[in-house]
């Protein structure tokens, strides 16, 4: 089964190994890489594959470690990952698997971080697979001196590093899509579904049973957890999102079952529940992780379901829009958008202003540096603010292209499958389509731009948009530079005010794509919260994203990131969900 790191990322260094930033710069990019062992290994039995580096640790320094996240999904108790430092076996892990993990470095001086996944003569389990990521050197001389996170790189060998062993050793890859476990849609009245797990807990005690979970539901409809069908928590009513921790008062044998109970009428929300990160737990050990990760449709793996419940992508990866205050808006005077993220990777702690939802793009066809978009709304004029700072000419100015953003309406009737009647995938009259056509002059800092609006006609097969004609249009305003500041990159600020319709259903779904046309087709980026290897599609509204346009509770304060759950709010590092 595909494992992921079942807690946020940690730094288990004292506060003076982390006092200092990285020698090595992180290089903004969207795309999401690790190291994981070459695909051809998985027929390789009786073989190893390995990946090592070097690092010098600073004379004088008396405390030093590598930290690195892992995971491995294997033959339990015959194929391995196993780590070394200076040739010495550190850990070993086999199974469903994954974490984050520390390697005392005893002194200074150059030290030799080497991962293998080693397979037995026969048979394989999971995924068999293992992987590392974000592999950091930490020194009480110089704090965190030497970080790889392999994002900057698209494929082969992860630079700076040294593969081996069967089929050329360890190779950079991309995480399979996120998924989670989530009853059936249109489940009816007076109907259950669920699914249930069959374990053995080792110990005795310190047993525990942890999972991520939503539900959007009729406050009568819910989500019930059983452990042996004794009642542990039940979940419900409207955008319910968080984590649970059971603890269990035995070890041996227990049955884990999740069930969406629904009552003899009436719906509300999504009507849908997921759960996602299900972590067994003995003492310390971790002994299952099901994140599902890679998989889709029927049954999770490793589960007996009953009624429907199955696999999908974790939508509606519904994302907080943070509200502004009256008179705020994204920017003073439309200024340009200046505020990408620290390192160009928005992970789980870093977001460097909590007002606004980043959006990194999905690819460009040319392997340009990913864009950014940010997004905000104003809690009392219903106006959405969406900034986009993106890869322009290397040339100062000389720019030209489109920004293209499409919003769903009635974003809540799309997730249920009640849109458009020819097919719930497609534009309906409400939903729009906006073009910005921009321009910028060569040698210039401010540009031109146009928007036109069009409307789905929810008739033809391939959801095509057609003008307004008699439909209202929704009020915008646009401004574009490429600014003194920032040169070769395309800034983009557009406002547009959401009629009052969408501002009571609260959720709206969100596409994205730019066509940079300079000099011919540059890149074609498509901005996307997740990464499904797909980006949303134009024409596909059940391809967009979801965002919902207030925060229920207080502004957050920085570096905070509400609701850390499986599948709402989306994480805010698009395709790595910790």
């Amino acid at each position: 089964m595909k494992t992921r790191a079942a807690w946020p990322f940690l730094l288990l260094c004292a506060p003076f190994l982390c006092a200092s930033a990285s020698a090595q710069p992180l290089h903004p990019t969207r795309m999401d890489r690790r190291a994981e062992r070459p695909a051809a290994q998985a027929g390789l039995h009786g073989s190893s594959s390995t990946l090592r580096r070097a690092v010098v640790f600073p004379a004088g320094s008396t405390q030093n470690a590598f930290e690195f996240t892992f995971g491995v999904s294997s033959e339990q108790g015959h194929d391995f990952l196993k780590v070394y430092l200076d040739g010495v076996e550190k850990l070993s892990f086999s199974g469903t698997l994954s974490g984050r993990r520390r390697v005392a470095v005893p002194a200074p001086g150059m030290h030799v971080l080497k991962v293998e996944y080693v397979k037995d003569a026969a048979g394989s389990a999971g995924l068999d697979t293992a992987w590392i990521d974000d592999v950091i050197a930490y020194s009480s001389k110089g704090g965190i001196i030497d970080v790889h996170r392999f994002d900057t790189f698209a494929a082969g060998p992860p630079a700076g590093w040294t593969p081996g062993g069967a089929a050329g050793g360890f190779v950079l890859s991309a995480p399979p899509a996120s998924m989670s476990a989530a009853s059936p849609v249109g489940q009816g009245h007076g109907q259950s579904s669920s699914m249930q797990r069959s374990t053995i807990f080792p110990s005795v005690t310190g047993n525990r049973l942890s999972f991520n979970y939503f539900v959007d539901s009729e406050k009568a409809d819910r989500l019930d957890v059983y452990v042996d069908n004794a009642l542990q928590a039940s979940v419900s009513g409207s955008m319910q999102a968080g984590s649970r921790s059971i603890p269990l008062a035995t070890g041996g044998p227990h049955v884990i079952k999740f069930e969406y109970v629904k009552n003899g009428s009436v719906s509300a929300g999504l009507d849908r529940a997921r759960v996602d990160n299900v972590v067994l737990r003995s003492g310390d050990q971790e002994f299952e992780i099901h994140s599902f990760d890679g998989y889709t449709g029927g049954a999770p793996p490793g589960w007996t379901a009953a009624g429907g419940w199955g696999l999908s992508a974790t939508t509606p990866h519904v994302s907080y829009v943070p509200p502004q205050t009256v008179g705020q808006k994204w920017a003073p005077n439309f200024a340009s958008f200046t505020e990408p993220t620290a390192d160009g990777q928005v992970k789980q702690n870093e977001w460097k202003n909590p007002t606004r939802v980043h959006i990194v793009n999905y690819a460009s066809v040319t392997g340009l540096p990913g864009g950014e978009l940010s997004l905000v709304a104003s809690k009392t004029s219903g106006k959405l603010y969406l900034a986009l700072r993106a890869q322009g000419t290397t040339q100062k100015g000389g720019e030209a292209g489109n920004f293209e953003v499409w919003l769903d309406a009635r974003r809540g009737e799309t997730l249920r499958g009640l849109g458009c009647s020819a097919g719930p995938s497609l534009p309906r009259v409400e939903d729009r389509k906006l073009v910005v056509r921009y321009s910028i002059a060569p040698g210039a800092t401010t540009g031109t731009a146009t928007v036109a609006q069009l409307r789905g006609n929810c008739q033809s097969g391939a959801g095509a948009w057609t003008r307004l004609g008699s439909y209202p249009q929704w009020p915008s305003l646009v401004k574009v530079g490429e600014p003194a500041f920032d040169p070769g990159f395309v800034h983009i600020e557009l406002e547009v005010s959401l009629p009052r319709d969408v501002l009571a259903e609260n959720l709206l779904g969100l596409g994205a794509r730019r066509v940079n046309t300079a000099g011919g087709v540059r890149a074609v980026e498509r901005f996307s919260y997740h990464d499904d290897r797909v980006g949303p599609l134009g024409d596909n509204v059940l391809s967009w994203e979801t965002v919902r346009l207030a925060y229920t509770e207080a502004t957050p304060v920085p570096s905070e990131r509400p609701w850390d759950a499986c599948c709402f709010p989306s994480k805010s590092r698009p395709g790595r969900h910790w």
